[in-house]
């Protein structure tokens, strides 16, 4: 158990589905606000954070949250501008992890590695977006 809090900001974006987060990471110019806004429009998910994610580890609990509240319910799409989305207010527990390229790329905080790793479900490129909603969606299911 870890009795301090250990943080990290990381470039990303978190969701939620009902009682469960969702955290995509790549690189900039990956798809994570367009996947975001395509899971919040048609999938019933809600934003938690656009672009940099608050993540902390605190007493056995990875949580992630917005880093700037003056974004909260706004998602930024590359060439188009910013939106107003449903959101969720955070902290929020992260239970999955989709990573656009190699977790390892993303991370230079050891100690985030092995919490994160444990919840990754899906990693690499999808040139569909509607099917990787789609897999995201079965899988936060269940």
């Amino acid at each position: 158990m870890s009795d301090v809090p250990l943080d990290a900001y990381l470039h990303g974006n978190m969701l939620s589905y009902q009682t469960k987060g969702i955290l995509l990471l790549g690189a900039p110019a990956s798809g994570k606000s367009y996947l975001s806004y395509e899971l919040v429009c048609h999938y019933d998910c809600k934003l938690i954070a656009d672009d940099l994610v608050h993540v902390r580890y605190h007493n056995d609990r990875l949580t992630g949250e917005i880093a700037n509240q003056k974004f909260l319910g706004k998602i930024h799409l590359r060439d188009v501008g910013f939106y107003d989305v449903d959101y969720q207010l955070s902290p929020f527990e992260i239970h999955y992890i989709y990573c656009f390229s190699e977790l390892s790329n993303q991370l230079k905080e050891s100690w985030l590695m092995a919490h994160l790793e444990s919840r990754l479900i899906l990693k690499g490129q999808y040139l569909n977006t509607q099917r990787l909603c789609q897999k995201i969606m079965q899988i936060v299911q269940g």
